[in-house]
């Protein structure tokens, strides 16, 4: 190493060196790695990775937010003056957290979510045994972009709030970033997959809805879905275009784990009630049993108000 140099922190609690090797090794003496279980391997800096049989289990735990959503929140724009801003970098606190949140950063692997598709094509978790209780459920949070409509709920900045669209509704919700996340949520939601799910929305016209929201944080990937809106309105219904969702901000890795969106590359599907609970979920490809499940989650939150 050519240098020793160590050029401290904000909060001092630990230090970042000029070599690569010693930042990484500052890095697991602050940060501890839990102990492997049998069978688990490491990849890069240790991360715990799945066993070669990994197999999903189903989810156990409501997943989502603890409380309400509002309109306006997560839009991913910064609304703090440069004051603000000035002040909450100096923030001791606020430097601490932020030295946590980028060593987490720096500890994950670039490519974790593309290698976890080896096992079980991506599938985080298998749906639930059943309907999570209304008392129990977490909310699923708002979140801001652009409909292929344009027109319902729209702001000033023609963007729309997914509360706004999900209150006084059942909803089936698909979110995805990429064609092959996107083609496994059409295995829960495609006519061709599973016809009696279209049976049910256009037999409760009003109630129900399908909602799909088409994530891409990547600006240059962002602009090539904007210049394709006019083949994606001429390919998706109109009835449904209003609840076609495009993003690219506000889906923060905090919110994407509390929600159970665990693997960026993989398709999720959650059934939300009218008060925006997430009431079941499940991801990648659906199972053989899973396509019933959802049927039948749905049809009970339309019975049971």
């Amino acid at each position: 190493m050519a240098s020793n140099t160590v050029i401290p922190t904000l909060n001092n609690s630990w230090a970042l060196y000029t070599c690569r090797s010693c930042r990484s090794k500052a890095l697991r003496q602050t940060f501890p790695l839990r102990q492997s279980a049998p069978g688990q391997r490491r990849g890069i800096l240790g991360i715990l990775r799945p066993p070669p049989d990994f197999v999903p289990k189903p989810l156990s735990k409501p997943v989502g937010l603890s409380e309400p959503p509002r309109a306006g929140e997560n839009s991913g724009l910064e609304e703090r003056s440069w004051r603000q801003r000035a002040s909450d970098y100096f923030d001791k606190d606020n430097s601490i957290e932020r030295t946590q949140k980028l060593a987490k950063q720096y500890m994950e692997p670039y490519f974790k979510d593309t290698s976890n598709l080896k096992w079980q094509e991506g599938k985080s978790y298998l749906q639930p045994k059943g309907i999570f209780k209304a008392s129990r459920s977490l909310y699923f949070p708002n979140l801001r972009g652009q409909t292929l409509s344009g027109q319902p709920n729209e702001g000033t900045d023609g963007m729309t709030d997914t509360t706004t669209v999900l209150e006084g509704r059942v909803t089936i919700l698909a979110i995805f970033q990429g064609t092959w996340a996107q083609e496994q949520t059409a295995t829960f939601i495609d006519e061709k997959f599973n016809p009696n799910l279209w049976n049910i929305l256009r037999g409760n016209r009003g109630i129900t809805q399908l909602v799909q929201i088409n994530f891409e944080e990547k600006a240059m990937r962002y602009a090539v879905l904007q210049m394709c809106l006019p083949r994606m309105r001429n390919t998706i219904p109109k009835d449904i275009q209003g609840s076609y969702f495009l993003m690219r901000k506000g889906l923060t890795q905090e919110i994407r784990e509390s929600m159970g969106y665990l693997n960026s590359k993989v398709g999720y599907i959650f059934v939300i009630d009218r008060s925006c609970r997430i009431r079941w979920a499940a991801s990648a490809k659906a199972g053989e049993d899973e396509i019933e499940g959802l049927n039948k989650v749905v049809r009970r939150l339309l019975h049971s108000d």
